[in-house]
C-alpha cells in the first residue's frame, strides 16, 4: 500500500521531522597522482617528506617508494627540493598524528632537474653515449665524455646507475649533464673488465680496489654463525661475497666496500664497512696484498 493511504496520526511516521546526525566525511586520495616537492630526505634513516599544495599536510614517503635504481643508489644528487609525481595513501585514521603516505615517487623530467637512469650505451674512445632515464618511457639522453668526472671517462659504464641534469639542446634534442656514477661503479666495471687478461687483470682490478675507490650495496643474504654473505650494487652485474668481520649486518642493510674482481671474474667486497664509518686501513692492506698473493682467498 502506499503512503498517502496511512492517516497522518497513525504513529507510522513521526508528526515532526527529526534532525539530521552529522556525517564526517574523509576525502579520498585513493588512484590519484599528485605533484609536489620533496622538503627532506634522510639518507640514514631512510625516510623523508613531499609538500603538496593538493594535500593539507606533510607527505611521508620511504626509501622503497623511489625508482629502484635510486633506492640502490640515494646519494646520486640531493632529493631535497627535487619536484616528483607520486601516489597517495590516505593516512591511517587510527593513528594519532600519522600523514598521508606517498607511493610510486616520480622525478618530473623539466629543464635543469635531476633524473636517474641506466648507461645503454658508451664508447669512451668516440667519447660519447647515451642514458635511458627512469620514468621517461621511450627518451634517451645524450651524454658526452667531458659530462664524466675524469675517473670515469675511460670506463665500461654500460648498464652502471647515474643521476645527471636533463637539458635540451639548441636542435630540441634532450641531453645529459653534470653525470654521476652510482657508488663508483663505473671506475670498477672498467678496471673488472680487464679480467680476462688473466693476471694481469686480477692486477688491475686489485689496484682499482687499492686506489681507495667505494661503493654502496644492499645485503642479499648472510650469514651469523659464519659472518659471510653476499650483498648487490646496481653497479655490479652479480652477486658480491663479503666477510662482515664482526659487525652488526642484517638482511636489507647498507654496507660500504672496496670492490675486487677476483680471477675467476666472480667481485668480492673488500674492507666492509657500515654507511658513515669509512674504511679501516687494515681491511684495505689486507684486501691489496691478500688477494695479490693468496689467489684471491679472503
Amino acid at each position: 500500500f502506499g503512503s498517502s493511504n496511512l492517516p497522518s496520526d497513525s504513529g507510522f511516521f513521526p508528526s515532526t521531522p527529526q534532525p539530521l546526525r552529522a556525517c564526517h566525511i574523509t576525502p579520498s586520495f585513493s588512484n590519484m597522482s599528485y605533484t609536489g616537492t620533496i622538503i627532506s630526505f634522510g639518507m640514514q634513516k631512510g625516510y623523508g617528506f613531499i609538500s603538496c599544495e593538493q594535500v593539507p599536510s606533510d607527505v611521508f614517503f620511504g626509501r622503497n617508494a623511489l625508482p629502484q635504481e635510486l633506492q640502490m643508489a640515494p646519494d646520486l644528487f640531493p632529493l631535497k627540493g627535487k619536484s616528483v609525481q607520486f601516489d597517495l595513501k590516505e593516512a591511517d585514521p587510527t593513528k594519532e598524528g600519522a600523514k598521508p603516505q606517498a607511493s610510486s615517487v616520480k622525478f618530473l623530467a623539466a629543464e635543469g632537474e635531476m633524473l636517474v637512469g641506466t648507461v645503454k650505451n658508451y664508447n669512451p674512445i668516440k667519447g660519447f653515449g647515451f642514458i635511458g632515464g627512469v620514468g621517461v618511457e621511450g627518451q634517451d639522453f645524450f651524454f658526452s665524455k667531458r659530462d664524466l668526472a675524469p675517473a670515469y671517462q675511460s670506463a665500461q659504464l654500460q648498464g652502471v646507475t647515474v643521476g645527471f641534469k636533463m637539458v635540451t639542446s639548441a636542435d630540441g634534442k634532450l641531453q645529459a649533464r653534470d653525470v654521476s656514477v652510482a657508488g663508483g661503479g663505473g671506475a670498477m666495471a672498467g678496471m673488472g673488465s680487464m679480467a680476462g687478461m688473466g693476471g694481469m687483470g686480477g692486477m688491475g682490478a686489485q689496484m682499482g680496489g687499492a686506489s681507495g675507490g667505494r661503493m654502496q650495496g644492499t645485503v642479499k643474504a648472510y650469514n651469523a654463525e659464519r659472518g659471510f654473505g653476499f650483498a648487490t650494487s646496481p653497479a655490479v652485474g652479480s652477486d658480491i661475497y663479503f666477510k662482515s668481520n664482526g659487525m652488526p649486518v642484517s638482511v636489507g642493510s647498507t654496507i660500504e666496500f672496496t670492490l675486487k674482481t677476483m680471477p675467476d671474474g666472480k667481485p668480492q667486497g673488500r674492507d666492509v664497512s657500515l654507511p658513515g664509518m669509512g674504511g679501516g686501513m687494515g681491511g684495505g692492506m689486507g684486501g691489496g696484498m691478500g688477494g695479490g698473493m693468496g689467489g684471491g682467498m679472503m
